[in-house]
C-alpha cells in the first residue's frame, strides 16, 4: 500500500496539521510529545513533507508555522476516497420480505401484450404466467428497491399499439419463495404504490407455492 501511496506514511501528521490554525506556531518539542516520537524524527518528517510540497514551513525565533499545501489536502482527500471505497457496501443480492396481496388485475392485461410477450420469450427465455404477483413491502424493505435499481437490469423495450403506448420494463432475476425462478419488474410507467413489488414467473406462483393473500413471502433479487 505504501509503495502505491507513499504519502500515506505522513497521514497522521497531515491530519493533525489540517486541524491547526494557519497562524499556529509549533515546535519540534511540542510535536514530538504529541506523536510520542523523538524531536529528530519530527524534524526529519517535516523536512520530507516540505520536500514533497505537502506543507510549507515558516521559521521564527519562537518556533515554526506549519501549513498544509493544496497537495497535502489532496492526499487527505485521496485517502478519504480510498476509505470510502473500501467501506462501501457492495450488494450482489438483496433479500426482500413482504406479504402477498391482490392487485387490480391490470398486470394480466399488460403481461399478455404481444409486444411484451415476444420479448419475454426471446430475451428472458420465459413465457410468464398471465399477471404479476404483488408483494406488499414494509418501510424498511421498500428502501431495498433502491439497491435493486443499482443492479444491471434486463431491458424490455416499450412499444405502441393502435390504442396506446406501453413503457419500458426493467427486469431483475430473482428467486421466489426459495424455489421458483422469476423476475422482479420495475415498469417505467408505475401503476402501483412504491411499497408494492411486482414479480413475474412462468409458473402460477400462487398455485406452485400455495400462496394466498396475507402470506409472507421472501424474494431474493440479483
Amino acid at each position: 500500500m505504501q509503495k502505491q501511496y507513499p504519502q500515506l506514511k505522513f497521514l497522521k501528521y497531515l491530519l493533525y496539521l489540517s486541524s491547526l490554525p494557519s497562524d499556529k506556531i509549533s515546535s519540534t518539542a511540542t510535536l514530538s510529545k504529541e506523536f510520542d516520537v523523538s524531536q529528530q524524527t519530527i524534524s526529519r518528517v517535516l523536512r520530507e513533507m516540505e520536500d514533497l510540497s505537502l506543507i510549507t514551513r515558516t521559521l521564527s525565533s519562537s518556533g515554526q508555522s506549519l501549513v498544509l499545501t493544496q497537495k497535502g489536502r489532496d492526499v487527505l482527500l485521496e485517502t478519504k476516497s480510498l476509505i470510502d471505497s473500501a467501506l462501501e457496501e457492495k450488494f450482489e443480492k438483496v433479500s426482500i420480505n413482504g406479504i402477498v396481496c391482490s392487485g387490480s388485475g391490470e398486470g394480466a392485461y399488460y403481461m399478455s401484450q404481444r409486444g411484451y410477450m415476444d420479448q419475454f420469450k426471446n430475451i428472458l427465455n420465459c413465457v410468464p404466467f398471465p399477471g404479476t404477483l404483488n408483494v406488499l413491502l414494509s418501510p424498511s424493505d421498500v428502501k431495498k428497491k433502491v439497491i435493486i435499481s443499482g443492479f444491471d437490469p434486463v431491458f424490455i423495450s416499450g412499444f405502441r399499439t393502435r390504442e396506446r403506448e406501453f413503457g419500458v420494463l426493467l427486469c431483475y432475476p430473482c428467486l421466489i419463495g426459495g424455489s421458483v425462478d422469476g423476475f422482479v419488474i420495475f415498469p417505467e410507467r408505475v401503476h402501483h404504490e412504491p411499497n408494492i413489488l411486482e414479480v413475474i414467473s412462468d409458473a402460477n406462483l400462487k398455485d406452485t407455492l400455495a400462496l394466498k393473500d396475507g402470506d409472507k413471502l421472501r424474494v431474493v433479487v440479483w
